[in-house]
């Protein structure tokens, strides 16, 4: 969970590097399965951009765990 909500500098690397690299997370299983159609189509494409991830992107990856309490 710290990959897409703690501070920068006290985390001591970049936000969002966890699932740039396309590590399967709790955060990123948990809100994949209670997601509708849509949204797992999101986390599986987003998944698969790697690297080019935008900002656009981990923000919402970020509004969609929130939104299912990962």
């Amino acid at each position: 969970a710290l990959d897409y909500a703690a501070n920068e500098a006290e985390l001591g690397k970049s936000i969002g590097d966890d699932f740039r690299e396309g590590k399967i997370t709790l955060p990123v299983m948990l809100a994949y399965r209670a997601g509708d159609a849509g949204e797992r189509d999101f986390w599986e494409q987003a998944l698969a951009q790697g690297d080019s991830l935008s900002a656009q992107t981990l923000s919402e990856a970020r509004r969609l765990m929130e939104k299912h309490g990962a």
